[in-house]
Parts: structure tokens; C-alpha cells; sequence
């Protein structure tokens, strides 16, 4: 029997969206307030500037059925902040009071996150339903996030959209995984900043991810598919021979990396295949030994307008912790606030 972890603190009203050693960012509609360790106590850090989706943000159901909500926020290491919010992705300069856009997302409702390297360069890729099979962009920034351009494009019908870029620790090489269906669901890989680009694995829904979870010897993923029951994987670096681990209850969304830790949520939307009305959240320290460690039930609210189920997790800036964050989203007794776990492994 699977033994779920309680949560040690809850956070009503906040959305927990950065982690470090001295404090926690979390955003509650589009102000960001910051808890320092010390005092434990929120304060206020700065605005976004963005009357229409801050007054949809108030509530959090028009919150949930506008996508009116920051998900994302980064602090660089010249003092810049960035946050991803609906449409558009937000700057606050060190000697700025609140945050501005700086990006203004041309498709879709925004990016799923940004990598940020370690020579200082950000990218992201374009997140949007491309029905059309368009042309897709990566845009990236070498000036802290003032100004964005096209870095690579992928070419119109070679795949839908991009669902994340990452910077492998072990190396300075940048992974990109895509969807959604058939040839379209690749992760490649990039040794010098987008001029050329390798595919190592591509078509059908066994590579279809959202993110990847790195090790010296391997590189872990898990699917995100409404078609098929999704399932944990990983490969080795040097064979990039492809392993199967264990099947979990839905599809993937949702997860991150802080150090070793290695974490993810399954979500709850339309298929026939992952019937699941929970979400869960899995844990690894090695990216082959996975925990189920807790769950919540869908709500009433159909998935369609006010979001499918799922946890969602703040960016780390720390080498390693034995605490997790998650933000509930569509559920029953987390919507709409964030809660931690100390971690057991």
C-alpha cells in the first residue's frame, strides 16, 4: 500500500513560484510577495503591471477560466526578475519598482517555462494549439530579458508546439522535447545554442514529454499522453538505449529538478485510456527509483473551461532540499493554495 506524506504547512491564497535557501516568492493574482526564512512572514515584492488580467486574477475562478495567472518567476543573477504571466512575460529591473512586459506572446496563452543558462543566455518556445501545423519559434534574450529574438524556428508541419528547453547540468548542451502527435513528439538536443540541431528520439506517444530529469548516467522522462497509458522512462547517455520503469495514472504535465530531487504531478483530463480522477505526485532521487508520495481528487469544474487537475511546482534555486512545494490547481482540498512536504527519502 502506497504510504502518502501529509503536508507540514499550508500557504492559503499563495501561489509558492520560486524556492531559494533564504526565501520563498509567491504570487497571490499578479502581486508578488516575498517570506524570508527569519521572520516567516509575507511581504510585499512587487506588482505586475497588467490592469486587465489583474482584476481577472482577483478571483479564483475567473483566475482558473481566463488563464489569468503568473506562473513562473526567476531571479537572475544581476538582480533582473522575470515572471510568465497570461500573454505575456514580465521584467523587473534591479532599480525597478514593479514589473513590466518585455514580451508581448504572439500564439497561444504563453510560454511553459524559460531555460535560463549558465553563460547568461534565456530562451523559451512557443506554446500555442497550431492547428494549422505553422512554423514554430524559440526566442531568446542575451540581455537579461529587455529584448527577445528569434533564435531557431522549426519549419511548418514538423511539429505542433514546444513544451520545454533545458540545460543539462552535466554539460552545456540545451535539450528540447515537442508534441503532440505522431513525428511531432521529438527530444533533441543543441551543443551550440540553436546553429544546429540533433533529434535522438522522435514520433509517437512514447516520446511526447514535458520535461526531462538529469543524472551523470541517464536522463529520465515521463509521457504525457492522452492516448496511451503514460508511464515513466529513462535512457543512458552513452547508449541512448530506452528503459521503461513503471506506469503511472496519467499524463505528465507538470514537474521539476532541484539537485538529485526529481519531481512530478499526474493530471486529470478528457481520455479514455487514463481514467484517474486523482492527481499524484511522484518523486525520484536518481531518476529510477520513483515514490507516489500524495494526492488530491479532481473538483466538480469541467476540465475544458477551468483547467485540468494538476499540481504545479515552483523553480529552485538551490542545490539540493528535502522539501517539496506544490500549488494545487482544479482540486478539491489544494485548489488555489500551496502547500510543502519534507520529503522522506
Amino acid at each position: 500500500m502506497t504510504h502518502h506524506l501529509k503536508p507540514d504547512q499550508f500557504y492559503p491564497g499563495f501561489r509558492i513560484l520560486e524556492v531559494t535557501d533564504d526565501f520563498l516568492v509567491g504570487a497571490k493574482g499578479y502581486k508578488l510577495y516575498r517570506l524570508n526564512s527569519t521572520d516567516n512572514r509575507w511581504r510585499p515584492l512587487a506588482k505586475v503591471i497588467d490592469l486587465k488580467n489583474s482584476l481577472l486574477s482577483g478571483n479564483l475562478l475567473t483566475r482558473r477560466f481566463f488563464r489569468a495567472e503568473l506562473t513562473r518567476h526567476y531571479s537572475l543573477t544581476d538582480g533582473t526578475q522575470l515572471c510568465i504571466g497570461r500573454k505575456s512575460v514580465f521584467r523587473r529591473g534591479p532599480e525597478d519598482k514593479n514589473f513590466t512586459r518585455c514580451f508581448s506572446v504572439p500564439r497561444g496563452t504563453r510560454p511553459l517555462g524559460i531555460c535560463r543558462c549558465r553563460n547568461g543566455f534565456l530562451c523559451f518556445g512557443e506554446y500555442f494549439a497550431n492547428r494549422n501545423k505553422g512554423e514554430v519559434h524559440i526566442y531568446g534574450s542575451y540581455d537579461s530579458g529587455k529584448t527577445w529574438e528569434v533564435v531557431f524556428t522549426f519549419p511548418e508541419n514538423e511539429i505542433n508546439h514546444i513544451h520545454g528547453i533545458f540545460q543539462d547540468p552535466w554539460s552545456d548542451h540545451l535539450w528540447i522535447v515537442t508534441g503532440d502527435l505522431g513525428d511531432e513528439c521529438m527530444i533533441a538536443k543543441t551543443t551550440d545554442y540553436f546553429k544546429t540541431l540533433n533529434v535522438l528520439f522522435r514520433g509517437g506517444q512514447e516520446f511526447r514529454t514535458t520535461t526531462l530529469y538529469f543524472y551523470h548516467d541517464l536522463i529520465a522522462f515521463a509521457t504525457d499522453s492522452e492516448h496511451i497509458p503514460n508511464r515513466i522512462r529513462y535512457f543512458t547517455r552513452k547508449t541512448l538505449a530506452i528503459r521503461d520503469v513503471c506506469e503511472v495514472q496519467g499524463s505528465i504535465i507538470k514537474g521539476g529538478q532541484c539537485g538529485s530531487l526529481s519531481f512530478f504531478s499526474t493530471a486529470v483530463e478528457k481520455s479514455v485510456v487514463n481514467r484517474s480522477k486523482k492527481c499524484f505526485i511522484w518523486v525520484s532521487k536518481d531518476g529510477l527509483n520513483w515514490k507516489e508520495i500524495f494526492c488530491d481528487k479532481k473538483d466538480f469544474l469541467p476540465l475544458n473551461l477551468f483547467q485540468f487537475g494538476t499540481f504545479e511546482f515552483p523553480d529552485y534555486q538551490m542545490s539540493e532540499t528535502q522539501k517539496l512545494y506544490f500549488y494545487g490547481r482544479g482540486l478539491i482540498h489544494t485548489c488555489g493554495k500551496s502547500a510543502s512536504v519534507k520529503l522522506d527519502i
